[in-house]
C-alpha cells in the first residue's frame, strides 16, 4: 500500500510544523510519496502554471505586480527548505513532488482539487490559531478541508 500525502504549505510557522510532523512519519513509511502544494493568491503573468520542481527565474519586467513575482520566489525557496527537511528524514527526492499553483476558486477548494488530481489519500495542513470570531470572518482552510474532502484523510497539525 502506497501512502500518498498532499502537504498544503504557506510560509508560516504552522506550515513548517505540519511539514516537520509529516517528514517524521513519511520518512519511515516504505514507498510513501509526498506532494508539496503551495497556493498563491497572485500570479505573475508570463509564468506557466503549475510551477513544479524546476525553479523559475523571473527576468525582466514582471507583469501582474512585483508582489506576485516575490511571492512565487518565496514559495520556491520555502518548498526547497521543506524538500531538504524530508530528505534529512529519509524520504528520497524522487518521492517528493513540488507544486505551486495560482489560487483559482479558493485555497481550500484548490487543495481539494489538487488532492483529487494527484490521487492523494491523506491531506496534511497546519492549523492557525484563529479565534471563533476570526474563523467566522476569515474562514478556516482546515475546517473547509475536513468538510469537503470525501474519501480522504485530513490531518490538521497544531
Amino acid at each position: 500500500m502506497v501512502n500518498r500525502f498532499l502537504l498544503a504549505l504557506d510560509p508560516s510557522p504552522h506550515s513548517r510544523q505540519a511539514a516537520e510532523y509529516l517528514a517524521a512519519i513519511a520518512g519511515q513509511l516504505k514507498g510513501s510519496q509526498v506532494v508539496l502544494l503551495s497556493v498563491l493568491p497572485t500570479w505573475p503573468s508570463g509564468v506557466n502554471s503549475p510551477v513544479t520542481d524546476e525553479p523559475v527565474i523571473l527576468t525582466g519586467e514582471v507583469h501582474g505586480g512585483e508582489d506576485a513575482g516575490e511571492q512565487l520566489g518565496q514559495a520556491q525557496a520555502f518548498l526547497a527548505e521543506i524538500v531538504a527537511l524530508f530528505k534529512r528524514r529519509g524520504l528520497e527526492a524522487d518521492r517528493i513532488q513540488r507544486l505551486i499553483v495560482p489560487q483559482d476558486k479558493g485555497v481550500a477548494e484548490d487543495i481539494v482539487a489538487a488532492a483529487e488530481k494527484h490521487e492523494c489519500d491523506t491531506v496534511v495542513v497546519g492549523r492557525r490559531d484563529l479565534s471563533a470570531v476570526q474563523s467566522i470572518f476569515l474562514g478556516s482552510v482546515s475546517s473547509e478541508l475536513v468538510k469537503n474532502l470525501e474519501g480522504r484523510t485530513v490531518w490538521v497539525v497544531e
